[in-house]
């Protein structure tokens, strides 16, 4: 078979040094993703493995099979060590080095005569052991609670399982292997088949991994710089752009039986004046709070993710505190802009939108909310709109909201307006 051991060894040494330069020192201008610096290290590691395993000889004593095989070991560790910071877990030190402590006390107990192919049974087990781990995490991970990754991300993490599953049973073959031969195999000046077979298939399932993991972790920040976009940094519910968009997305779906709710936190610059604003935010926190745990009670309320939908179709319909019946459809919530936010509710009438806002308003208003410069209450006013009158787009519903709104503040404040009132009125009209 025409495979060169030398030729395989020095491409194999060659990407993984390469791949440890490159990784570490992405990790040094990163120094928050420690994916990086794990894959650096298991590149380095078997960088140092590969020259140590190429160069032992009968004469070089125990030390460079031992030195070798705790590089390769170390390798696998780290590699598991970054599959599972694929997914933000922890990893328990013990298990970052059980694999070489384990080995390094098979080699000092095991007599100095004995046959390498003996103490291969161990170290071998053990990567293959590394291997399989690494494949359950990955299959772990595409699960429910993954589901907002897309396709590219599901594919590449079935690849990593079925690679690192492959490359367990690889090295379960060369343990078998392993104990048929009994002489001692030199790499630097022998030709093998097996072992040209063997360092292929090992440089294969290593740039295999360092791609899939390098795309999984592209991934991880891409839906990171998503949430930053479409979440408010305060409060964790939708920003207004990504608002308007479900908005947008959902009126052109969904039936008739579409609300929208529009609120206001009255006298908002008095309780900055007052009490500072940071009460002012923990002002806005608490009303979102009260919000969602009213939405909660019809269903699950949108942040970002829009897969979301699609797993609650089919869910049964709940009844509202009011008695409404309302199907638990993701409701939108956002936050418009300072204290004014607006919550859109599929499948929703005018009257049972106006319940719910009148339940919002009514339990907003009993409640004292404390800090260290006192005791603060507040109250909202609500302008609600619904589709069935108004069958226009969100911003033409929107405009409405504002309308009743803002008739609610002149009525006094603490109270909900609904916009049937004002839909007689041009939508350009003045406030």
């Amino acid at each position: 078979m025409g495979l060169s051991i030398a030729t395989l060894f020095i491409a194999y040494t060659l990407i993984c040094a390469s791949m440890a330069f490159y990784f570490i020192v992405t990790w040094l201008g990163q120094r928050e993703r420690a994916i990086y610096l794990w894959m650096g290290l298991s590149a380095a590691s078997g960088t140092a493995g590969l020259v140590a395993f190429m160069f032992r000889t009968p004469e070089s004593g125990g030390l460079l099979v031992w030195a070798a095989w705790v590089f390769f070991i170390q390798s696998m560790a780290f590699w598991w060590t970054a599959v599972r910071h694929v997914d933000r877990k922890s990893h328990p030190p013990w298990a970052v080095s059980a694999g070489t402590v384990i080995w390094t006390i098979v080699f000092l107990v095991m007599p100095k005569d004995t046959p390498e192919t003996v103490r291969n049974t161990i170290n071998t087990a053990l990567i293959a052991g590394y291997s399989l781990a690494m494949s359950f995490e990955m299959i772990r991970g595409v699960g429910p609670k993954n589901r907002s990754e897309g396709a590219r991300a599901i594919s590449s993490r079935l690849m990593a399982a079925i690679t690192m599953f492959a490359h367990s049973c690889m090295c379960l073959s060369a343990l078998v292997c392993a104990m048929i031969r009994a002489e001692l195999f030199l790499p630097a000046i022998e030709k093998d088949t097996w072992t040209s077979l063997s360092f292929l298939e090992a440089m294969i399932v290593y740039i295999i991994m360092a791609l899939t993991l390098s795309t999984l972790e592209l991934d991880n920040e891409a839906m990171h710089q998503r949430h930053m976009a479409t979440t408010d940094f305060l409060t964790g519910i939708l920003t207004r752009r990504a608002f308007l968009d479900r908005a947008a997305n959902l009126l052109a779906k969904a039936p008739r039986d579409v609300a929208l709710l529009v609120f206001d936190l009255d006298h908002f610059k008095t309780i900055n004046d007052t009490f500072g604003h940071a009460t002012g935010d923990i002002a806005i926190q608490a009303f979102t709070s009260e919000v969602r745990d009213h939405l909660a009670k019809l269903g699950d309320v949108a942040r970002v993710d829009p897969d979301l939908e699609a797993s609650k179709r089919g869910s049964r319909p709940v009844r509202t505190p009011s008695g409404g019946r309302v199907k638990p459809s993701l409701a939108a919530f956002g936050r418009l802009g300072g204290e004014e936010f607006a919550c859109i509710l599929p499948h929703a009438s005018s009257a049972q939108a106006m319940r719910l806002a009148e339940d919002i308003q009514t339990s907003l208003a009993r409640k004292t909310f404390s800090v260290a410069s006192g005791d603060v209450r507040m109250t909202v006013s609500v302008g609600v709109v619904a589709r069935s009158d108004i069958d226009q787009d969100i911003y033409a519903m929107l405009h409405v909201a504002d309308k009743a709104l803002y008739s609610a503040k002149r009525s006094g404040r603490n109270r909900v307006a609904c916009g049937q009132a004002i839909l007689g009125q041009p939508l350009g009209a003045a406030s």
